[in-house]
């Protein structure tokens, strides 16, 4: 029998699953796996949050559905909590980490595709992990302009000081 999940591994699956679907539908297996989890833990996680009513129609095959309660909860954790590097997967991780190293302490902006090549994400993966990290509060929303927010940039700056691997 897994081990029962901390507060904060919930927390970080619920609010991956919100980014993998829009607050829609999603596939919790691959979020699990993009989590590092495997599958008896990611399929334990759905079938919990499904008995507390945030998730329903839980498929065999890895997919599932938000509550409208669940879908309005993640959505309120993703602002609350969104900047907190605990509920970054490892590719916003590698994301944000390259986009760090270019953009410097000073927040120069940076050239999006240089930094999916530099990561190593297909840039469509990069573009949506952008997206992600926008509503997360962490880059700024300009089309022109890749840029970190100046809370973002704070958080970030931290996290990698602590953590430069």
């Amino acid at each position: 029998m897994p081990t029962p999940p901390t507060p904060q591994r919930e927390e970080q699956f619920l609010v991956a699953c919100f980014e993998d679907g829009g607050g829609q539908g999603f596939d919790y297996r691959a979020v699990g796996e993009r989590l590092g989890m495997g599958t008896a833990e990611s399929d334990a996680l759905a079938r919990a949050l499904a008995s507390r009513g945030v998730f329903q129609a839980l498929s065999p095959s890895g997919e599932g559905v938000f509550t409208p309660d669940g879908r309005a909860a993640a959505r309120d954790l993703l602002k609350a909590k969104g900047k907190d590097p605990s509920l970054w997967t490892n590719e916003q991780r590698a994301y944000l980490k390259t986009a760090f190293q270019t953009a410097g302490p000073d927040n120069r902006p940076y050239n999006g595709g240089a930094i999916a090549k530099a990561a190593n994400l297909p840039t469509a993966k990069a573009d949506s992990l952008r997206t992600q990290l926008i509503q997360r509060g962490i880059l700024a929303d300009s089309r022109q302009m890749r840029t970190f927010t100046p809370e973002g940039l704070a958080v970030v700056r931290d996290h990698f000081a602590k953590n430069p691997a």
